[in-house]
């Protein structure tokens, strides 16, 4: 009787393209190129004599054969990710690579300081993974996130490194043609910019339309470096976080800092982690880096 042995690097490309629906993202995911993804799916099916995935208009989805083997493949992973997470391939030096998942505001300030978070470190790699949602810390989708909100499960350890202050800001050029923009009436009389629909849950969002009683802003984005570019031209008012908007020369603050719009940075990852000294390095410099700003948090009256 014949023994079929499969290896893990084709398992790994199958699990990373159920997980993800195409042969292009789980590429991303591994680091690998697309037609290497591909090579090691039809590996993987010609070693089994089985067709596991069906191409779709929406992505590739499993057979029943593909989801027969999904399980096994998942299993598989998460013992060989534990493996690795307490087991580095060098736990006495500053080895590998290490994702970091951010949204746009932080990853904006964290690459203002890179050279800070990678000096003395030439065997480490930082990868920066833009990150809308929760991405999985125990599938190693990341090493490190920097979330606004605690995560609600999972063997993750967090800290509280930032409780970033916003206010309302103007451009110069603006500020002289509306000079009620210091004053209440900017929530009236005034030009602004905001996110759009798809951004309406933002607690940014929500609280400018009650300001505006329901009044969209003229200028919408999707995008919140967008928006602060959109604000920089002169297109309308916008909420910004302080430490952003406060280093910029052509804009002013014209509020006080909003209590209600105080926001948390939380600093999270796997407690396996701990067994990984370039990862752990990373979150010391992470939380002095903060700390070093003033965990963001500013403290203005209204000017």
């Amino acid at each position: 009787m014949n023994e079929t042995r499969i290896g893990w690097d084709l398992l790994q490309a199958f699990q990373a393209v159920a997980e993800t629906g195409s042969l292009t993202a789980a590429g991303r995911r591994l680091g690998l190129s697309q037609p290497t993804i591909g090579r090691r799916i039809a590996a993987l099916e010609a070693q089994l004599g089985e067709r596991l995935f069906d191409r779709r208009q929406d992505g590739l989805r499993l057979t029943r054969a593909g989801g027969a083997l999904h399980p096994i493949a998942e299993s598989m992973g998460a013992e060989a990710r534990a493996l690795e997470r307490a087991w580095p391939a060098n736990p006495s030096r500053l080895y590998g690579t290490v994702r970091i998942a951010v949204g746009e505001w932080g990853g904006r300030f964290l690459m203002q300081s890179v050279g800070t978070l990678v000096a003395n470190m030439p065997d480490v790699e930082i990868e920066i993974v833009p990150s809308f949602g929760f991405l999985n810390l125990s599938r190693r989708e990341a090493d490190i996130a920097l979330r606004n909100v605690l995560p609600e499960s999972g063997d993750l350890i967090t800290r509280l490194v930032a409780r970033p202050s916003r206010a309302v800001y103007a451009a110069r050029a603006l500020l002289r043609s509306h000079p009620e923009a210091t004053s209440e009436q900017r929530y009236r009389t005034c030009p602004w910019v905001g996110y759009d629909d798809t951004h309406h849950h933002l607690r940014s969002a929500t609280w400018l339309e009650a300001r505006r009683q329901g009044a969209k802003p003229q200028v919408r984005c999707a995008s919140s470096l967008i928006l602060l570019e959109a604000v920089k031209a002169e297109a309308g008012l916008g909420l910004l976080p302080c430490y952003a908007a406060d280093p910029e020369p052509d804009l002013v603050r014209v509020s006080g800092t909003i209590d209600e719009l105080q926001g948390q940075i939380w600093l999270v990852y796997h407690a396996d982690s701990r067994n990984r000294p370039a990862v752990m390095t990373l979150v010391d410099r992470l939380d002095a880096l903060f700390a070093h700003h003033g965990r963001l948090t500013v403290d203005h009256p209204d000017p």
